[in-house]
This record gives C-alpha cells, structure tokens and sequence, in this order.
C-alpha cells in the first residue's frame, strides 16, 4: 500500500449509506494497517469471514461515535410488518449462512463472539440491556479481532460457534430493537 490508502464510495447512496460503506472499507484498512499478518497470512473462508467481521464492527463503531456526538440515533428501525419481515429475513439467512460467505461469516463471528466471550471484553451484557454495542464497545471488539494471529483463526471460531443457541439469541436481541412508537415515512 505504499502508506496510501485510497478508498471510494458511491456518493448516489444514501448520506447513512454512504458513511456506512466508507467506514467499512476504512476498517480493512486499518486492519492491514495493524496487523499485516492477518494480510498476507494464507487465505482461508474463516479468515475471510474474520476480515469482513472487523470491517463490520468498525463501521458500527463509527457510526455510533457520531450518533454520540451528535446525541441521536441514526440506526433505529419501526417495528411495522415490513421491516419485521424483512429483519427476521435477514436473520434467519444469517444463521442459514445463506449470501455473500464471507459477509455472513463476517456477522455471524461478530456476534458469537460477543454472546461467547473469548475475548474478555464481556460484551453480552450490554448487548443484552442496550440492544447493540456502544462506539467504543465496537471499537474494543474490532481491536480484539485484529489482534488474532491468524494460525488461530480457526480455533478461536470453533470456541465461539461451540454454542448453537448463541445464533437464536441474538435474533431475538435483534427484532427486539424494532421500535413500536418510532414515526415513520407515510
């Protein structure tokens, strides 16, 4: 990389869209950047899986350190039958571990994670109560998974995926998000 980074987004997306997607390729950056091991360690589904999990968390990082800031959530959903549909949609092609591998993958391993605990950074409990992860919470889980040496990759996922309920867990933390009050476009 030369220390140059070069990343581009589609500026016809959405501003949240748009923010989203530069954050995400800003955290693979700064993945290589950190621990270039991981780069140009042999290429293997999990290690793919680890890659976008970590562009995944730092995104949700960032945005939530703007929404800190700016002291509003920009990430809250109405809980009316299409956005239900569409969320329990999602989620159980998550768990299938149906779509793009290693984006799913990527999920999947975020959320294990967290609901597993290998890295000590008890994150459940506030997954629990606050429904999703603080920016710096995010921040802390997206340094812990750059740290892995990726001779460890696979062993780590074991731990973290050895529980099968972990997957319903968090989809029922996450349609619990959906918001019955929240105004919506008409």
């Amino acid at each position: 990389m030369n220390g140059k980074v070069h990343v581009y987004v589609d500026l016809g997306e959405s501003p949240i869209k748009t923010l989203g997607v530069y954050f995400h390729e800003l955290g693979h950056a700064l993945q290589d950047l950190e621990n270039p091991a991981q780069t140009t360690a042999s290429t293997t589904q999990n290690l793919r899986g680890l890659f976008e999990a970590q562009a995944q968390i730092f995104e949700a990082a960032a945005l939530r350190t703007i929404e800190g800031y700016l002291g509003i959530d920009l990430m809250r959903f109405a809980d009316v039958p299409v956005v239900r549909n569409e969320a329990q949609f999602l989620l159980d092609n998550s768990k299938a571990f149906n779509g793009s591998a290693e984006h799913v993958l990527g999920h999947n391993m975020l959320w294990h994670e967290v609901l597993a605990n290998t890295s000590g950074l008890n994150l459940g409990d506030e997954l629990r109560t606050s429904k999703r992860l603080s920016g710096a919470s995010a921040k802390a889980l997206f340094d812990y998974l750059v740290s892995l040496d990726p001779a460890d990759v696979d062993a780590w996922k074991a731990v973290a995926f050895s529980d099968s309920t972990r997957a319903n867990e968090f989809i029922a933390i996450s349609i619990s998000r959906l918001e019955l009050d929240l105004p919506t476009a008409v």
